[in-house]
């Protein structure tokens, strides 16, 4: 680990053990694997990414504390927390507020090519809250949305985008996809 875990005493294999999980494709090993984690007993366990990371360890982890990465989903909105300052429970951690960034892009897209006037949005369940970030900005802009929603354990993003060609889209939106990474501490 780290050399301020060292300062702090911290010394893996000696007073602490790192466990990961990544599951690249194998999204759909997501609750077994926090099922595994769960059973190791760690004294802490990290949510980092996508939503469904967090609701894995959630529902395995009982009173063991979890560390949240949340990104691109809102975790008081969720009822995952409280409050980001009193977050309550069992579950803290910090919230990467990309659901605004959707409309930036867009209107950045806009910016650089202002003759577009339908675009192609891709996102995933864990991102459908950026796509609507997205729509909220794009009558203003001029632009139309043509939503392609990728769902599945692997996208078929060939024929998302021939769906996008099939309806006259001029450019691609594309929101950060759900990645899925699980560890816990011992």
């Amino acid at each position: 680990m780290g050399r301020r875990f060292r300062e702090l005493g911290y010394i893996e294999g000696k007073n602490f053990v790192l466990e990961s999980r990544g599951l690249g494709e194998h999204r759909d090993k997501l609750a077994e694997t926090a099922a595994e984690l769960a059973r190791a007993k760690p004294d802490v366990a990290i949510a980092a990414g996508s939503e469904s990371v967090l609701r894995a360890l959630r529902q395995t982890m009982g009173t063991t504390p979890i560390v949240m990465v949340a990104v691109d989903y809102d975790p008081v909105e969720k009822n995952y927390i409280a409050g980001l300052a009193r977050p309550g429970g069992n579950i803290t951690g910090v919230y990467l507020r990309q659901v605004e960034s959707a409309a930036k892009r867009l209107e950045l897209l806009k910016e650089a090519l202002p003759h577009v006037t339908r675009v192609a949005a891709l996102f995933d369940h864990a991102t459908r809250d950026q796509f609507r970030a997205a729509e909220e900005v794009a009558a203003k802009l001029g632009v139309e949305l043509v939503p392609q929603e990728l769902r599945g354990i692997t996208y078929d993003f060939p024929a998302a985008l021939a769906a996008a060609a099939s309806a006259k889209a001029q450019a691609v939106l594309a929101s950060p996809l759900e990645h899925s990474f699980l560890s816990a501490t011992d």
